[in-house]
């Protein structure tokens, strides 16, 4: 019995969790009709990271006929109340855990910081092998700036390294930048935590609906394009190669400055013009 409950609190919870994305969210999906994968192997699902809520999105568009994702997430993230309920019920999916916070502490002892990196690398390979999927953000965290940068990272060549035939999919996400969920906006005082940044966006979602009334909550147009194993993507070249590759799919849209910042009010009686500049954040230096 226990089995069959847990199956359908997952479906009512992804169910519950679908809907209230639709209120808010108006996701329009590009590509989705050619995905065509290899199915003796898993798929390294590559999206870009504008925003907290990127991977939800992708779920939501790829399941079911993506499941067993696999997804890189920091070590402190991991201990995030809202990432353990959504670990635990949405989209057969499961954390691997990136070693961020322990990072400085691992770096004291060089090997054991390169095993952990290994570890990492080869963990994330055996999931491709086993069929499963496995979700990462190719530049390490969420975007600071309008353009998506990657620097002096490699999980992607490693990963390949350890399954070179594994399926590529890109994904190429806009209209999240200048969302509360994105470093386009300053960060809230009252968010000493992540959280407080989860408790005090689920109180927000529940003033708007309240507000808002279910019909009139101002959406977020968001645009999704999926490309399958492209063609021209440098599985055998150098890290950097295949960075600049990955940086360059994720800007096309935009020119030099990058994303425009996107801002779309809380209320259907508030203006979709930004009047109050201060909100944005200022943007901050990779390294």
């Amino acid at each position: 019995m226990i089995q069959p409950f847990m199956t359908l609190k997952r479906k009512l919870f992804r169910l519950a969790f679908n809907s209230g994305v639709k209120l808010r969210y108006r996701v329009v999906s590009k590509g989705l009709d050619k995905l065509d994968p290899d199915p003796d192997v898993g798929t390294l699902i590559l999206p870009n990271h504008t925003s907290h809520f990127d991977t939800f999105f992708v779920m939501i568009d790829l399941y079911p006929r993506f499941q067993h994702f696999r997804i890189w997430l920091s070590d402190f993230a991991c201990r995030i109340k809202w990432a353990q309920i959504s670990n635990r019920y949405l989209y057969s999916m499961h954390f691997i855990e990136v070693p961020t916070e322990r990072k400085h502490e691992l770096k004291k002892d060089p090997e054991e910081y390169k095993r952990a990196l290994d570890r990492l690398f080869q963990r994330s390979a055996d999931c491709l092998l086993a069929k499963k999927n496995v979700i990462l953000h190719a530049s390490g965290g969420s975007k600071k700036t309008p353009k998506e940068i990657i620097t002096h990272t490699r999980g992607v060549k490693e990963i390949l390294k350890r399954c070179p035939n594994a399926n590529i999919l890109l994904i190429r996400e806009t209209g999240m930048w200048g969302s509360r969920m994105s470093h386009a906006q300053k960060k809230d005082p009252r968010w000493k935590t992540e959280n407080h940044k989860w408790n005090f966006f689920f109180r927000r979602l529940i003033e708007m609906l309240l507000l808002n009334g279910i019909f009139f909550i101002p959406k977020r147009t968001i645009e999704i394009e999926y490309v399958m194993n492209p063609p021209d993507f440098p599985r055998e070249g150098t890290a950097d190669e295949m960075n600049e590759y990955m940086e360059k799919f994720y800007n096309a849209k935009w020119g030099p400055e990058g994303e425009p910042f996107n801002y779309v009010p809380d209320f259907f009686w508030q203006s979709r013009e930004l009047k109050d500049k201060s909100i944005i954040a200022e943007p901050q230096t990779h390294h």
